[in-house]
């Protein structure tokens, strides 16, 4: 925005009392009229008054421009936020520090107006770390079933009157993990499901039919990454074998 000597000038030629400000805004090397003429106030006009005394000189004409700018310029800014449209700005003209540290807000941006394609590698690679695909749940029965994409335990629990732990275990496909787990009975006798004991039911690591422990690397705690589920407990039947299914709950972690 600017407002010329001549202008001043050429605005004040009928005196103070008839005086209207023009703001103005530089688009394309061009200067262009912002809004229509603003009649100033009366302190306005009392300022104006002093600048109209001045107005004789060169000298005073310029002082006197430079005092409309400092006083009044927030005039001609308010009016230009009304008339400067996109049209008026040219494509990658305004940066990142043209614009104030959250002066963007939630309400400024249309929905779905932001897409993939807009943002940095950097950034889409933090939106897509730690996403949960290819959920899926298995419950085999070991000595009946056995996994193809991923393997289980084929014993089942021998009713020995409790003498001794048994288990039955259940491993997520290659390159997914376990993220919950448990078990539950075939179609076995009411009666003899009672004598089962369960004491363990986690998550575990399996490599070829065998629990391992595979801590993360660096981890100070010792935590491991969990592709199985294993259930522990005791058959205090005293005869008979039952099936106890272990259940894993299996994804993709990207």
């Amino acid at each position: 925005m600017q407002t010329t000597g001549s202008q001043l000038r050429n605005s004040l030629a009928t005196g103070p009392s008839a005086l209207a400000i023009q703001a103005w805004v530089e688009v394309d090397g061009a200067s262009k009229p912002i809004g229509p003429p603003h009649t100033p106030d009366h302190r306005q006009r009392e300022i104006l008054m002093r600048i109209h005394e001045v107005l004789h000189t060169r000298t005073g004409a310029v002082v006197a421009g430079a005092m409309v700018l400092v006083t009044l310029g927030g005039l001609g800014t308010a009016a230009a936020g009304g008339l400067i449209t996109s049209a008026d700005i040219k494509d990658g003209a305004v940066k990142s520090v043209d614009i104030a540290d959250n002066g963007v807000k939630k309400v400024d941006i249309a929905d779905s107006a932001v897409g993939g394609d807009q943002l940095t590698d950097k950034v889409n690679n933090k939106l897509n770390t730690g996403r949960v695909v290819g959920l899926e749940v298995d419950g085999p029965y070991p000595g009946v079933t056995v996994l193809k994409e991923g393997d289980n335990s084929t014993a089942t629990w021998v009713g020995d009157s409790g003498a001794t732990l048994q288990s039955s275990w259940v491993m997520c496909a290659p390159g997914k993990v376990a993220i919950g787990g448990g078990f539950s009975h075939a179609d076995d006798a009411t009666s003899d499901l009672a004598g089962i004991q369960i004491v363990t039911s986690r998550p575990a690591q399996y490599q070829g039919g065998v629990e391992v422990f595979e801590s993360i690397e660096g981890d100070v705690d010792g935590s491991i990454v969990a592709n199985a589920w294993l259930v522990e407990g005791f058959n205090n039947n005293a005869s008979g074998e039952l099936i106890l299914r272990p259940w894993v709950v299996c994804a993709t972690i990207k």
